[in-house]
């Protein structure tokens, strides 16, 4: 059985990563949007 303490830092860490993802999808998505507007020219 884990202890509570690390189930909490379990938990933080996948707060953190999904933290990351969502940050990073949202770089590809504006830098998508960049793209598509130099592309229209």
């Amino acid at each position: 059985m884990p202890t509570p303490e690390s189930s909490f830092a379990a938990q933080d860490n996948i707060a953190l990563e999904n933290e990351a993802v969502e940050r990073e999808a949202r770089l590809i998505v504006e830098a998508k949007e960049r793209f598509m507007k130099l592309t229209e020219i």
